[in-house]
């Protein structure tokens, strides 16, 4: 069952990604739909599969920057976590 999970994490995540590709380097604003997307693949994953914790760091990142009121900070840590991600699945 862990191989279904884990691969339907990595898809989701795929897909995530290329969302926030697309909306964040414009500019735009992170919108709730795809924060509860987010928070939503970080608890699935966590619980459901058996990938490490650590794979999901810049997941919580994003997570408390933007559920936070801070500005100016979004962009910068969207990049890095983009950046972050291209890396796990560049290998």
């Amino acid at each position: 069952m862990y191989p279904i999970m884990d691969f339907s994490s990595s898809v989701t995540e795929m897909a995530l990604l290329s969302k926030l590709q697309h909306v964040l380097p414009a500019g735009a604003k992170l919108s709730k739909e795809v924060l509860d997307e987010i928070k939503s693949l970080h608890e699935f994953s966590l619980k459901s599969t058996t990938r490490s914790a650590v794979d999901f760091v810049p997941h919580k990142r994003l997570i408390w920057v933007f559920d936070s009121d801070s500005k100016g900070k979004h962009e910068d840590c969207a990049r890095d976590v983009l950046y972050s991600a291209k890396g796990q699945f560049s290998n």
